[in-house]
């Protein structure tokens, strides 16, 4: 346990020191997001019982490289931008025949950055190392990582398209998905956005405040879960849960001060299952039926405003649309 602590604590430490560097002309910020997400007291499908969850979380990102290129044509730029990501989270998962009380934390650091070569070629990619525990197996965590690398074909304002490759826990298993995506721009107001197997999404922004995401994306995870309450036979088995399911909403966004934003998502959750697994067999695989999901958040910005609306912002705000550091985990 005090290894994995020391491991990062090390990697916050190195990224944090990187940050303290001048970075000069940085138009993006750092922020800091909190926030609450729950999911619905429902019954299982498949046998007796009921399954609920309530989670706090604190998300940062934190540019700590920033660089700016001239090309050799007239008002070209290349860029490139690199920010050391955290999370952390308490969950509180309560499974009627698990009669121990179960929490789950869970841990994460990492980079992520892009590249933009000046024409129509945007790099996008992340590296990240995280903990998932139950407060029994915390005491012995185990290591995990996850990251992607995207290609992105700007052909426009209005059309681009992307490429890529994802290590993901987002479906519940340990996968390496390809990623196949477009972004459209309808006109001023509306943006679709796709990108397979992950998040679709349609934007609709009536005003410059105000952002409403209609969406379906996986909203699974993996975690290590002790036997305690489960087993009786076996109590110090450490066991992998795997949550799967789909989450499909309306995200609304408000930003009426370039400092705070807030963010209220809800939905309902689509193809649920627990599945626990003991090595490579499984003991338990639970049916959940659909349930509705709330998250509330509010995020704080820190560094210096934009003195205009460039170029340079436009691209970093279809960037964001991409992925960000919970999309992949």
């Amino acid at each position: 346990m005090q290894k994995i602590i020391l491991i990062l604590l090390l990697i916050v430490l190195q990224s944090s020191g990187l940050f303290s560097q001048d970075i000069g002309n940085s138009f993006h910020k750092s922020m800091i997001m909190v926030g609450v997400y729950a999911e619905q007291e429902k019954i299982f499908a498949d046998s007796v019982g009921q399954y609920s969850y309530k989670q706090v979380f604190m998300r940062t990102n934190v540019p700590f490289l920033v660089k700016t290129y001239k090309t050799d044509q007239l008002l070209k730029f290349k860029l490139l931008q690199l920010s050391w990501d955290a999370a952390a989270s308490l969950g509180f998962p309560d499974i009627s025949f698990i009669s121990k009380q179960h929490s789950q934390y869970y841990l994460m650091t990492g980079l992520s950055g892009f590249y933009y070569n000046g024409a129509k070629s945007i790099w996008l990619g992340s590296l990240h190392t995280s903990i998932s525990e139950d407060n029994y197996s915390i005491s012995d965590p185990s290591l995990r990582f996850n990251g992607y690398i995207c290609y992105i074909h700007n052909s426009g304002k209005l059309f681009d398209y992307n490429i890529g490759i994802a290590y993901t826990y987002l479906f519940g298993n340990t996968l390496v998905l390809p990623v196949l995506g477009f972004h459209s721009h309808f006109n001023d107001k509306w943006k679709l956005t796709v990108n397979l197997p992950f998040k679709t999404s349609l934007l609709y922004k009536p005003n410059k405040s105000t952002d409403l995401e209609f969406f379906i994306a996986p909203a699974g995870n993996q975690s290590s879960f002790s036997s305690k309450g489960f087993i009786d036979t076996t109590p110090d088995l450490v066991l992998r849960l795997q949550k799967q399911q789909y989450q499909t909403g309306l995200d609304w966004k408000f930003n009426k001060k370039s400092a705070v934003s807030f963010d209220l998502r809800a939905g309902i959750l689509l193809g649920r299952k627990l599945i626990f697994i003991d090595d490579q067999n499984t003991l338990s695989e639970t049916g959940i039926k659909n349930s509705g999901f709330i998250l509330a958040g509010i995020t704080f910005k820190f560094g210096k405003p934009a003195q205009n609306k460039n170029e340079r912002l436009e691209i970093l705000d279809d960037l964001l649309e991409y992925f960000d550091a919970s999309d992949l985990e």
